[in-house]
């Protein structure tokens, strides 16, 4: 008996092999508290999916892009509703401008100085980065967010100005959209391709 418990004891369950050992299997008490922290867990995973769903929009910029020491520009663009949105054109050095520029649409939380160690490895590969802030975030025009909501279609009409600007004010470069979460929203009646930088990022050109 000693030896089949030995060979059959890797192969079994837990369960199995608490029989195998003489030991009682756990009683109803002991299932039920289980059953409770599994309840409890699942609770706690629930809020916190909620949670990071929610709108986050941070007023306050972590740090500017000189600060990492790259070469920017500041501006203001206005949509057609007239709203006011801060903009930064970050550029990179003339010798290793790969004549790309590449826009950041960023997701539901923060603002943009939040990703400029990514903005910063782009601009170090060649591309031209223009970042923004969606209207209530950041330096852009305050506009009433209820935080318990997703999304708002204002924020297309935000993304939708800064291509149309970027269209218009870089006619040497093509360009890309980096969309990240609630920037990937879908654009109605436009059409988009893909390309790939050299450093292996994909990214959705217009």
């Amino acid at each position: 008996m000693g030896y089949a418990l030995k060979v059959l004891e890797p192969y079994a369950t837990k369960a199995a092999r608490t029989v195998l050992r003489g030991r009682k299997l756990p009683g109803p008490a002991m299932l039920k508290k289980t059953r409770t922290m599994k309840t409890i867990l699942l609770f706690i995973l629930l809020t916190i999916t909620f949670n990071s769903f929610a709108l986050k929009p941070e007023l306050n910029y972590l740090r500017k892009p000189n600060e990492l020491n790259i070469s920017y520009r500041e501006h203001i663009i206005k949509t057609p509703d007239n709203f006011k949105l801060k903009t930064w054109i970050c550029s990179p050095k003339k010798e290793i401008d790969n004549k790309t520029t590449i826009i950041l649409a960023y997701g539901d939380a923060g603002n943009m100085s939040y990703w400029l160690n990514q903005v910063g490895e782009l601009v170090k590969n060649g591309f031209t980065v223009v970042t923004f802030d969606y209207r209530g975030f950041g330096e852009s025009q305050s506009f009433k967010i209820n935080n318990d909501y997703l999304y708002y279609n204002e924020f297309v009409t935000d993304l939708v100005t800064v291509i149309r600007w970027t269209k218009n004010n870089t006619t040497e470069n093509q360009i890309g959209i980096w969309a990240l979460s609630m920037g990937t929203m879908r654009m109605p009646g436009r059409k988009f391709r893909s390309i790939m930088v050299d450093w292996g990022q994909d990214v959705t050109a217009i």
